[in-house]
């Protein structure tokens, strides 16, 4: 239960950076890797969003219980994999 409490909080936060990326923007400014790597008009805003839709991913996973697995196959990609009791 409480992952997909959790889960649903990551969607909500997800979905509200997507959608005031424009008053993000305005606060915060302007990202250097963003305005760099993303060379078109509005790299920065591009950016915002992405880090929005890619929280609301990771809360999707986290209702379907899939996080742990996926998490796991990254570490075993990188370091071998996860030592659990």
């Amino acid at each position: 239960m409480g992952h997909v409490l959790l889960g649903i909080i990551f969607c909500v936060v997800g979905a509200l950076i997507t959608l005031k990326a424009e008053w993000i923007l305005k606060e915060f400014g302007r990202t250097e890797f963003a305005e760099k790597y993303f060379p078109f008009e509005g790299g920065s805003r591009f950016f915002y969003k992405l880090i929005g839709i890619i929280i609301i991913i990771a809360g999707f996973l986290t209702i379907g219980g899939i996080h742990f697995a996926i998490l796991n196959w990254i570490a075993k990609t990188l370091f071998g994999g996860l030592k659990v009791k």
